[in-house]
């Protein structure tokens, strides 16, 4: 009976173990892809910038036609 209750206790460790260790990775991987979601508003944020230029020169191009 004292075997069983060493199995027992040594499951219930590795068990407590592998709970943590899939808890940290899961957190590593939501990490990444916040960071990587962040990268990507910050691209977008440069593209927009970057459309809103050529439309703003391209308006003045059409002006300076017009005339």
């Amino acid at each position: 009976s004292a075997d069983k209750q060493r199995a027992l206790e040594e499951t219930k460790s590795y068990t407590t173990q592998s709970l943590a260790s899939v808890a940290y990775l899961i957190n590593t991987l939501a990490n990444n892809v916040l960071q990587m979601l962040d990268i990507q508003a910050s691209q977008l944020r440069r593209m927009e910038s970057s459309v809103n230029h050529i439309s703003q020169v391209g308006a003045r191009e059409n002006r300076m036609v017009e005339f």
